[in-house]
C-alpha cells in the first residue's frame, strides 16, 4: 500500500463539499424543519458553525500527524492495542454508514426514476459503479468530483432560482419563535453530516500540499453549510415548516414545482440524475475508506482484493438494515447524528487530541518522501 497517490488541496476540498452534499441536501430540510419549524435556515447556520468547530478540532489531530491515516494515527496516539480497538469501531462505522447511503441511493433511484426495478438490481448497479471507482483509486474520484460538482453546485442553485415564484415568506415567520433549545437540536442533524468529513482522515497521507489542510477543509464545510442553508430557506419558503417535516425527500419535492414555460416539465427528473452521480462518488468515497482502513488495520500490502467482498456485504447490509425509506429516514434524523456524533466525529478525536496533547506530540510538517495510501 505505498503507491504514490496525490491530490491536491482544491481537490480535497471539492470531495469534502460532495461527500456531504449529496445526500445531505436531500433529507437535511425534512429533519430540520420538524424541530426547528420556520426556523430550520437558522439551525442551518448554527450547524455550520458547529461543523466549522469539528473541522478544527479534526485538523488539529491531522496536523500533528501528516503523514498517518486514521488506522496509523490511532495506533501511534492511543497504543497499539486501544489504537486498534478505535480503528476497528470506525471500520465498522464506515461499513455501516456505506450501508445506509447506498440505501439511500436506491430508495432516491426507485422514487424519482425506476418505482417498477427491483430495489436488488439499482443498488447491484450502484455498487458495481462505486466498486469500479474504488479500484481506479482516489485520483480518479477526485478528478470526476472536481469536474461535475460545480454542476452539481449550479443545478441545485438552479432548482431554487426556479421555485422563487411559488416561494411565500410568510412561511419563515415569525423568525427566531422556535426557541435556542430547539434550534440546537434542529442543528443537530446537518453537523452530524458536515461531521462526516471524518471520513477524510483515511486519505490524509493523500493531500500534496498538507500545510493547506485545515484552510481547504473548512472551506470545503463553509460552503457545504451555506448551501444546506440556502436550501432550508428555500424549501421552507416554498412549502412551510409543517409540510416540509412531513416529506421525506423534500428537496425532490421543491424541484417538482418547477415548470417551465407550459410545456416543459418534470425538471426534477434531470436534476435529481446530477444529484444520483453525487451519491455515487459519495459511496466510492466511504467505500474507498473503508477498504483502505481495512487493509491498514489487517497489514496488507493492496486494498484491491477486499473491493468485491467489501462490495457483497456492502449490498448485503444495504437489503437488510432497513425495511424502508421511511425508516431509514427516521434513523438518519434521529438515531445517527446522535450516534456518529458522539463517537466518530467528535467522541474519540477529542480524546485522541488529549492523549496527543498529553504525550506531547505536537504540529509538524510532513515527512521528507511521504507518500500516499494505494
Amino acid at each position: 500500500m505505498k503507491d504514490k497517490v496525490m491530490i491536491s488541496s482544491v481537490e480535497w476540498g471539492c470531495l469534502i463539499a460532495n461527500l456531504i452534499l449529496s445526500t445531505g441536501v436531500l433529507f437535511v430540510p425534512s429533519v430540520t424543519a420538524g424541530t426547528a419549524k420556520q426556523d430550520a435556515w437558522l439551525a442551518g447556520l448554527l450547524a455550520t458553525g458547529f461543523g466549522l468547530g469539528i473541522t478544527l478540532l479534526l485538523t488539529a489531530l491531522w496536523r500533528r500527524l501528516p503523514d498517518q491515516n486514521l488506522i496509523q494515527a490511532a495506533e501511534i496516539i492511543l497504543g497499539k492495542w486501544p489504537g486498534r480497538l478505535v480503528s476497528l469501531f470506525y471500520l465498522w462505522w464506515l461499513l455501516h454508514t456505506t450501508a445506509a447511503i447506498s440505501q439511500e441511493f436506491g430508495d432516491i433511484v426507485l422514487i424519482g426514476f425506476l418505482p417498477e426495478t427491483p430495489f436488488i438490481v439499482i443498488i447491484l448497479v450502484g455498487i458495481a459503479l462505486s466498486a469500479y471507482a474504488v479500484r481506479s483509486g482516489l485520483e480518479v474520484i477526485a478528478r470526476l468530483n472536481l469536474v461535475f460538482l460545480p454542476l452539481v453546485i449550479s443545478l441545485l442553485l438552479l432548482s431554487h432560482l426556479l421555485v422563487i415564484n411559488v416561494m411565500d415568506g410568510k412561511n419563515l415567520l415569525p423568525v427566531g419563535e422556535t426557541g435556542l433549545s430547539n434550534l440546537v437540536k434542529g442543528a443537530i442533524p446537518t453537523t452530524a453530516w458536515l461531521g462526516e468529513l471524518v471520513v477524510m482522515w483515511m486519505f490524509l497521507p493523500c493531500l500534496n500540499q498538507n500545510h493547506e489542510v485545515r484552510t481547504a477543509s473548512l472551506t470545503g464545510i463553509l460552503v457545504t453549510g451555506l448551501l444546506f442553508v440556502l436550501t432550508d430557506l428555500i424549501v421552507v419558503a416554498v412549502f412551510g415548516p409543517v409540510q416540509v417535516a412531513s416529506f421525506v425527500i423534500s428537496t425532490l419535492n421543491a424541484a417538482r414545482m418547477i415548470h417551465i414555460a407550459a410545456s416543459i416539465e418534470r425538471v426534477e427528473a434531470f436534476t435529481l440524475g446530477i444529484w444520483v452521480f453525487g451519491g455515487v462518488v459519495k459511496i466510492s468515497l466511504f467505500y474507498l475508506a473503508f477498504v483502505y482502513g481495512l487493509a491498514e488495520w489487517l497489514k496488507l500490502r493492496d486494498y484491491r482484493p477486499l473491493v468485491l467482498p467489501a462490495g457483497g456485504l456492502i449490498v448485503a447490509m444495504g437489503m437488510l438494515n432497513y425495511r424502508n425509506i421511511v425508516e431509514l429516514f427516521h434513523f438518519a434524523g434521529k438515531s445517527w447524528p446522535v450516534y456518529s456524533l458522539l463517537t466518530v466525529e467528535v467522541g474519540l478525536p477529542v480524546l485522541m487530541l488529549l492523549v496527543a496533547l498529553g504525550r506531547g506530540i505536537k504540529a509538524q510538517p510532513r515527512g521528507n518522501g511521504s507518500e500516499g495510501t494505494n
